[in-house]
C-alpha cells in the first residue's frame, strides 16, 4: 500500500477508543500532572503521591498492555488504534 493511499478515516471503534482515552487524559492525567509539577521529585514518588492513583487507574483500564496482542492478554488493537490512544494520552503528560 502506498503512503498516499492510507485510509485515515476513523471507524466507530477507533472513535470510541479515542474518546475514552481523551476523557481519561482530561479528567485523570491532566489534573494529576498539574499536581505533580508542583511537587519535588521525592514527594512525587512518595507512597501518598497522586502519581500512584494515576497508575492504578491506568492499569485498571488496561493502558499498560496496549501494544500486546490478545493471545498474551493485550487488547488486540491494531497499530493504528494504539497510535490513536497513545496520542490522546500523550497530550496530557504525567508530570
Amino acid at each position: 500500500m502506498e503512503y498516499c493511499n492510507l485510509d485515515l478515516n476513523l471507524t466507530k471503534e477507533d472513535q470510541t477508543l479515542r474518546d475514552s482515552a481523551h476523557k481519561f487524559a482530561e479528567t485523570v492525567m491532566r489534573p494529576i500532572s498539574v499536581e505533580l509539577d508542583k511537587m519535588s521529585v521525592e514527594d512525587a514518588f512518595a507512597p501518598q503521591s497522586p502519581f500512584w492513583d494515576f497508575l492504578r487507574k491506568a492499569y485498571k483500564l488496561g493502558y499498560h498492555k496496549l501494544p500486546f496482542p490478545e493471545v498474551v492478554g493485550g487488547p488486540g488493537l491494531t497499530p493504528w488504534q494504539i497510535a490513536i490512544v497513545m496520542e490522546e494520552l500523550a497530550s496530557s503528560g504525567t508530570g
